[in-house]
């Protein structure tokens, strides 16, 4: 039987109908799979956000986690450009999807809080896309995928052209670049397409267009137009013609902010190295856009740029300008803001879903500059070719390209796009700060003034009570402690009145030298309290007397000395230069009245109960040692201490002595520096060796260990040994006086044993740091220094494993190993005839910590005062060097720079690695955002001491900040002496004092 075949036509039709199902299938199945690529990559780009949130919440390598998303690669570390490679993790994107928007997202360590937000666009090559959303809580979400649309925009030259892609949009023949964005009366037409561009009711051709300071800005619509500096409202010759007009726009008189009778104020704000602008003074602030010029792309449609502005660091924040896209002239004042305001400004530039960018003045990106005048701008290629500038950012540089503005102005300049490029013009926008500060409000440093601190506040109910002052009828904003001129050069301040409901103390300065001070109650909710202890200090002026006041405004028995909790129990107490006004305010207001005259008072007693200065105290121990000397080979040798003679590194005494053995500090590692710790135990021997007794319970020491043996017999022969401790591992004993020489004996001015680390004392711990001076021994009075090395006597060896005082004193003398060792012999004034040596210390009064003062008291008191926690030195002397006045210094003796890390910087971590008082920040050591004084003269270093528990210093007195430092876990005190100090713990000490 014959096979059948395909004819020629049969077999073209099915090639025809393969043809055609492929023609639609393939299509379709690439469509299908470019929808598929889309799903993926958003699937992909979400899991990865996610990831690296969670990295930064658990902490993982104790670093911030983050996302590139162009390439789809999860990073460690603040920012990709500053990324470890090493840890970096892809999820990819596929190549038909392309990412706009945001280009990474970091992630904030604890809560995981993003510190970019807003959108990331997704596009497909078929037009379609996806958004994903990154909300300021963390918040992830995603759109379905959607189709591109081309808006149809306006076209206002009938051209055909969509104004956003239009060069020329009104057709005159001028370019839009050329005729600016601008819209002086904010009526939402442009100044080239607006007949009366500022709004005053005379068309822009009948006020002409002349531009007298050639600027390219018409008369009319400039706000300086004769170019001096002085805006044209403030000016009084606008025109330039009459040269007898002050054009100093910095002078109070001239800028709107003086305050009257030639007042001269502080600087009004400093700004910071990361930025923050804080207020020196009460001030009024206004925010003025100059302009803002960016576009997405060359050419392209224009990006809006708004702004936020915060007063209090960023805790919250506010709309500037409503909220609105900006184009230069809007204006925004923020009146009444006190000393010490936090101001930062928020800048937000975006386009569709194609661009966001959002940057904080602190953020330290590098995108916003805060500069003053005569600062350099940014060095960026844009700054050496000025013609290349917009007119509102050449407006404020002089012909040198610096900062050109009012002595109390700040500019702030902004560059949204890409940095270190051609492009970054920093002219994004542009915002002028300017300060004027509060009539009446700045007091001089030698007229009488007067400042409140606050010790105690509570409320009940609907109590309001602040740490704030309200001065006056137009309840002038002050800080707590911000001094309040009661005069100012010569000429009494009075206000009109006071306003009573303001949720802190009202303040009136009333003729006749007279202050009135109130608490307001009334506030209509049963129950409502509100508990304050006040104190009103004055300077350069006397406390005459206060009284209290009348009718419902009269302060309940103030005078009475009962003091309590009840709305009876109010008290005022009154000292030469101080009133103290503790008031329970419920149902009517609480207020006083304070007479003072100008003057310090006739004596300068501070008015102390506690005459720790009094000449009849017992005669203690002198210390004649000068440590000032450095070519004193040896100390003197204080009255109290004992007499003994070294025999073979041993201590024999030569009369009867109470001994005490101090552990100053331990430090051991087995292993190297980054090795286990050694446990290290102390015994001692007071007969040569035939009987020890072990010290403090046989326990590990770390420092601060003490314990006495009192009498102990001339003759007798002291010897220290140590056993240095891991585990199975090691172990190791160390005696003084056997010839070994793993236990050193120094007096004052022995020579240190000639090691490396003993030679660059920047590597040790502080304890041992401390203890030595020009490289030999500096034990201090009565007492003698065991330095212990239990491992390997090498080069390498640091002779810190333990580092001992041991005290040698005069039993009728009393103890001195229970004081700290700041009380130096340079402290120590000589006393003539008969009266007793004497030192300058800064005393803490006994519930007015607030007011600390300057005393000084015979030697023999001093161990009585550092009990309460006062300090060695006058309270305006920085005793160590650090630039930390004494009544400010938690951290006495701080060495800069410090011995941390002792492994390596990592990122966002910090450390004094340098001299001087500025900590590095990171792996490159970069000036950070903090200082000493805001650790209140505390290194890193000495951070991990206290939250260790190895030292206390004088963070005990403040409880709440210690027990929060002493709460830290091991693991992260450890890391930061490795690695450097997180921000975490600066700012707990910044904020917790």
């Amino acid at each position: 039987m014959a096979r059948k075949s395909f004819t020629a036509i049969e077999t073209l039709i099915t090639i025809g109908i393969i043809g055609v199902t492929a023609g639609i299938s393939v299509p379709m199945f690439r469509n299908f799979q470019i929808r598929t690529d889309l799903d993926l990559a958003t699937e992909q780009t979400i899991q990865a956000l996610r990831s690296a949130q969670i990295r930064s919440q658990a902490g993982q390598n104790d670093e911030e986690w983050g996302v590139f998303i162009q390439e789809g690669i999860i990073f460690q570390g603040e920012t990709y450009m500053l990324r470890d490679p090493d840890q970096d993790e892809v999820y990819p994107i596929p190549s038909t999807v392309n990412a706009t928007g945001l280009e990474e997202v970091v992630f904030a360590r604890v809560d995981g809080a993003p510190y970019q937000t807003g959108d990331i666009r997704l596009e497909a090559l078929n037009g379609g896309y996806r958004i994903i959303t990154i909300s300021a809580e963390g918040v992830l979400s995603s759109t379905g995928i959607e189709e591109s649309q081309v808006a149809q925009g306006d076209d206002d030259d009938d051209d055909g052209d969509d104004d956003d892609n239009d060069g020329d949009s009104d057709g005159d023949g001028i370019s839009d670049e050329d005729e600016g964005s601008g819209d002086s009366d904010g009526d939402g037409v442009p100044n080239y397409l607006d007949d009366d561009s500022d709004g005053d009711g005379i068309p822009d051709e009948e006020e002409g267009d002349d531009d007298s300071d050639g600027d390219g800005v018409p008369d009319y619509l400039d706000d300086d137009s004769d170019d001096d500096g002085i805006p044209d409202g403030d000016d009084p010759d606008p025109d330039g013609d009459d040269d007898s007009g002050d054009d100093d726009s910095g002078d109070d008189d001239d800028s709107g902010g003086g305050q009257g009778q030639g007042e001269e104020c502080e600087d009004r704000f400093t700004v910071s190295n990361n930025g923050t602008i804080e207020t020196t003074g009460s001030v009024d602030v206004t925010f003025k856009a100059l302009g803002a010029a960016i576009t997405y792309g060359a050419g392209g449609p224009e990006i809006a740029v708004t702004v936020k502005a915060s007063t209090n660091g960023g805790n919250t924040w506010v709309d500037l300008f409503g909220g609105n896209d900006i184009d230069g002239g809007e204006q925004q004042t923020i009146s009444n803001l006190p000393s010490g305001s936090n101001i930062l400004l928020e800048i937000n530039g975006r386009y569709r879903w194609l661009f966001n960018k959002n940057y904080t003045s602190n953020d330290q990106s590098g995108h916003i500059e805060v500069l003053r005048n005569g600062d350099d701008p940014p060095a960026y290629a844009p700054y050496g070719n000025q013609a290349g500038l917009e007119s509102f950012l050449r407006d404020i540089l002089d012909d040198q390209g610096k900062i050109n503005i009012g002595e109390y102005d700040a500019i702030i300049l902004s560059e949204l796009g890409t940095l270190n490029s051609s492009s970054s013009d920093f002219q994004d926008a542009v915002i002028l700060v300017q300060f004027a500060q509060r009539p009446g409000s700045c007091a001089g440093t030698t007229d009488p003034r007067f400042k409140i601190a606050f010790d105690r506040i509570e409320n009940t109910q609907s109590g309001d009570a602040g740490r704030a002052v309200y001065v006056g009828s137009d309840s002038i904003l002050f800080a707590e402690s911000q001094w309040i001129p009661l005069a100012i050069n010569g000429v009494a301040v009075t206000d009109t009145g006071l306003v009573e409901n303001v949720p802190g103390i009202a303040v009136e300065r009333k003729s006749g030298n007279a202050v009135r001070v109130l608490l307001h109650g009334s506030h209509g909710v049963y129950n409502s309290k509100e508990i304050v202890d006040a104190r009103v200090i004055f300077d350069n002026a006397t406390v005459l007397g206060a009284d209290n006041d009348i009718g419902d405004n009269a302060t309940e028995n103030p005078f009475d000395g009962i003091l309590n909790d009840g709305a009876g129990g109010d008290e005022v107490s009154i000292a030469s230069t101080e009133v103290s006004f503790q008031t329970r305010v419920t149902a009517q207001d609480d207020a006083i009245i304070i007479n003072w005259q100008t003057g310090a008072p006739a004596d300068a007693d501070t008015g102390d109960d506690d005459d720790a200065g009094d000449d009849d105290d017992t005669t203690g121990g002198s210390n004649t040692t000068d440590d000032d000397d450095e070519n004193t080979d040896e100390e003197e040798v204080d009255p109290c201490m004992a007499e003994f003679a070294m025999e073979n590194g041993n201590i024999v005494l030569g009369e009867t002595a109470n001994v005490t053995f101090k552990v100053l500090g331990s430090h051991a590692r087995h292993g190297g520096e980054s090795g286990a710790e050694v446990q290290v135990r102390l015994s001692a021997s007071l007969d040569g060796g035939n009987l020890w007794q072990t010290l403090y319970g046989f326990r590990d020491i770390d420092g601060g260990e003490s314990e006495v043996f009192t009498n102990v017999p001339a003759g007798s022969k002291i010897l220290l040994k140590a056993e240095g401790r891991y585990g199975w591992v090691f172990k190791q004993d160390a005696y003084s006086g056997d010839g070994n020489g793993r236990v050193k004996i120094l007096r004052a001015g022995d020579a240190l044993p000639s090691t490396a680390p003993l030679s660059d004392p920047i590597r040790l711990k502080s304890f041992m740091r401390n203890a030595i001076r020009n490289g030999n021994a500096y034990p201090g009075g009565r007492r003698v220094l065991a330095l212990v090395e239990t491992q390997d006597l090498d080069e390498n060896s640091d002779f810190q494993d333990a580092v001992v005082a041991i005290y040698l004193e005069r039993p009728a003398c009393g103890s001195s190993a229970d004081e700290d060792d700041e009380l130096d012999d340079e402290d120590i004034e000589e006393g003539e005839g008969e009266e007793e040596s004497k030192v300058t210390i800064c005393h803490y009064p006994p519930g007015n910590s607030g007011n600390a003062q300057t005393l000084q008291i015979s030697t023999s008191a001093w161990p009585a005062h550092r009990l309460r926690g006062d300090r060695v030195g006058s309270c305006e002397d920085d005793k160590d060097g650090d630039g930390v006045p004494n009544s400010m210094d938690l951290c006495p003796n701080t060495y800069m720079p410090e011995s941390v890390p002792r492994e390596h910087m990592l990122f966002n971590r910090y450390a004094l690695t340098s001299n001087g008082d500025a900590f590095r920040n990171g792996p490159r050591k970069k000036i950070g955002g903090y200082s000493i004084s805001d650790t209140k003269g505390c290194s890193c270093e000495q951070l991990i001491d206290v939250a260790e528990g190895t030292k206390s210093y004088y963070f005990e007195q403040y409880p709440t900040l210690y027990r929060n430092m002493r709460s830290l876990f091991p693991h992260y005190t450890e890391g930061a002496r490795n690695y450097g100090c997180p921000k975490a713990v600066l700012r707990m000490v910044e904020r917790g004092v």
